[in-house]
């Protein structure tokens, strides 16, 4: 997936090869006008959870009335939109008790970065 998005800052292309969020996969290979509108509604999804909307809205539409904007909607559809997409369509182990106990069986000692010396 890394090798994938990484490769589509500079070629979208290759995200046609993936069958993960199309809705993004499509804004980044489509029109700059599909593709502003797709970005405009991630934003507007971002924003929701954001601390400071306003700010983040208000950034926003300085981007994309910005000579840059292609780009920065490219930025933001592959980092935001594709990318925590297919993040999140990674199937991953449930971790429980039972698997820490077995974990933490096979060391005499764990040190975490928080314990003190």
């Amino acid at each position: 997936m890394e090798k994938i998005r990484i490769a589509a800052y500079s070629d979208p292309s290759v995200l046609l090869k993936s069958n993960t969020c199309q809705n993004f996969t499509k804004a980044l290979n489509s029109t700059d006008e599909q593709m502003m509108e797709e970005w405009k509604k991630l934003r507007e999804q971002m924003n929701k959870n954001n601390a400071d909307p306003e700010g983040k809205a208000a950034e926003f539409n300085s981007r994309l009335n910005s000579p840059d904007r292609k780009d920065y909607a490219t930025i933001d559809l592959i980092t935001f939109g594709w990318g925590n997409c297919s993040n999140d369509k990674i199937k991953r182990v449930e971790h429980d008790a039972r698997m820490n106990k077995e974990f933490y069986s096979l060391f005499l000692k764990t040190d975490s970065e928080c314990d003190e010396p």
